[in-house]
């Protein structure tokens, strides 16, 4: 009982965009002693898998999945998770079977980014991604067959290859998410939506959709609101996970009132109105 006390205050902070707090209290719920649940347990790491891939932290993910399933094998949210945890840190025929797996369990698939349609459309994109990036590789070391190869060998030039396919790619999604129309999360226009996507030529304002004379309960809202929209278990967009990590960096420092007033002025921003400390 005490566990589930625990995990449902650490589910409330997360349900409140309040992710770095209920990664802690999920690991606080974790060392109590005397619970042999390990369902209850299951569902604590597979949320901080959750919560770690929030804050762009696969590895952790990983790992928090991989105990969940330990303790309950057929646990499909669990199993999906890890599949994306893998796909970011570049472990796809793991992730691959992560998906398979997902998608041949006889359980009821959730709604939205979660749902079977979506989770297969996301295998099919992984594996042409991989099956693209092995046809790149194969075709620049038969080019490069002649020469020398690079430092480290054949695998390390596989590795920098696939590094840079990953980059084009990603910048090929910042740019076509620049170039779509649509409301920006917090304020209209296609700008703001371009600054939360790719994260440039932006203040941390524009970000949450604020001005500079914000309050800071606007601040606490604005972040609350967007990540809901960009939580990547409710968001199947490849650009997320990526926004996301902009809108907790803008979060994190305009919600100290400290760390808001030197931005402001490295900045030149200047509010229009006084604010309380919060």
């Amino acid at each position: 009982a005490k566990l589930r006390r625990s995990k449902d205050r650490a589910d409330s902070a997360y349900n409140r965009g309040h992710y770095r707090a209920a990664v802690a209290m999920y690991r606080d719920a974790l060392r109590i002693d005397g619970c042999d649940c390990d369902a209850v347990k299951a569902n604590v790491h597979c949320n901080l898998a959750a919560a770690a891939l929030v804050l762009d932290r696969p590895s952790d993910a990983l790992e928090h999945c991989t105990r969940a399933l330990e303790l309950r094998p057929l646990y499909a949210r669990a199993r999906l998770r890890r599949a994306r945890a893998r796909a970011r840190l570049g472990q796809t025929t793991e992730a691959l079977h992560d998906y398979d797996v997902y998608l041949k369990q006889p359980v009821e698939h959730l709604d939205g980014p979660d749902s079977f349609d979506s989770v297969a459309k996301e295998r099919r994109k992984l594996d042409a991604e991989q099956r693209h990036r092995d046809s790149t590789s194969s075709s620049t070391s038969s080019n490069n067959s002649g020469g020398a190869q690079p430092k480290g060998g054949a695998s390390s030039h596989r590795a920098y290859a696939n590094y840079q396919q990953r980059r084009n790619s990603s910048s090929a999604s910042a740019s076509a998410s620049a170039s779509g129309g649509g409301g920006a999360p917090g304020a209209p226009g296609a700008s703001s939506k371009r600054q939360v996507a790719r994260g440039v030529s932006s203040t941390h304002y524009s970000v949450l959709g604020l001005t500079a004379d914000a309050q800071p309960l606007d601040v606490k809202r604005a972040y609350a609101r967007l990540a809901l929209k960009y939580h990547p278990d409710r968001n199947a967009s490849p650009d997320a996970t990526a926004a996301m990590a902009r809108i907790n960096e803008a979060y994190e420092c305009l919600k100290d009132p400290s760390l808001r007033a030197s931005y402001d002025t490295t900045n030149g921003l200047r509010r229009r109105r006084a604010w309380p400390r919060s």
